[in-house]
Parts: structure tokens; sequence; C-alpha cells
């Protein structure tokens, strides 16, 4: 079967979320590489499916905003604000709502001081 590639715009209208998201994902490594076509984008049809399921079949891997707070015992705003300031892992939009890679949360959770936000001393 022959694999066809869809641009940025059908990609972004297929998962509901804005195309910044999927050029910030593809980015961060957490979705699948473009592949250039003379100036354009395209992705891989058969790629975006196999992310669609493996994103249906779990969701393991990311944090909404509320298991955040309650990791680190932080407010809101200390999250948005640190973010702001590049001082926190910046959260991916998915379908209108924040999520943060459980992966950038631990690991800026190990480069704070031993039981700070949520790291046992």
């Amino acid at each position: 079967m022959s694999d066809r590639y869809i641009t940025v715009k059908e990609v972004a209208k297929r998962l509901q979320v804005c195309k910044a998201s999927i050029y910030a994902w593809a980015k961060r490594d957490l979705f699948p590489q473009p592949m250039k076509f003379g100036s354009s984008s395209r992705w891989s049809l058969l790629e975006v499916e196999e992310w669609e399921k493996s994103r249906n079949d779990k969701k393991d891997g990311y944090l909404t905003g509320k298991e955040v707070i309650e990791r680190l015992q932080v407010c809101k705003t200390s999250i948005y604000i640190w973010a702001k300031k590049g001082l926190f892992p910046q959260p991916i939009k998915v379908d209108n709502l924040l999520y943060w890679t459980e992966q950038e949360i631990d690991e800026w959770v190990k480069s704070r001081p031993k039981g700070a936000y949520g790291e046992k001393g």
C-alpha cells in the first residue's frame, strides 16, 4: 500500500489542534517528522494514523495541569509564571487543553534541590 502525504492544515484539522501545535510537537520529537517537498512540509498519513492510535491506546507520558499541580504541590499560577519566564517546561496544547510531558516534568524535578517539588530527599 502506498503512503499518502498530507499538509499541516490537514493534520491540524484531523487532530483538532492549531498548525503551530503540529510544528511544536514535531520540533520536540513528540510527533512524526514532516517530509520536505520543495518548500512545503508534508506528513505521512500512515505515520499520523500510527501516532493517533498510540495516543488513543494510552495517555501515558502526559500530565494535565491538575496532575502537575498535585505532583509539585504548587499553585497553578506558579506553573504558568515559571513557564512564561522559561523556568519550567512548556505545555503542549491539545484540543484546547494543556499537557506537559511526564519526562520533562521528571527531569525538571530532578534538577531541583533534593526534597523540593515532589522528589523525596
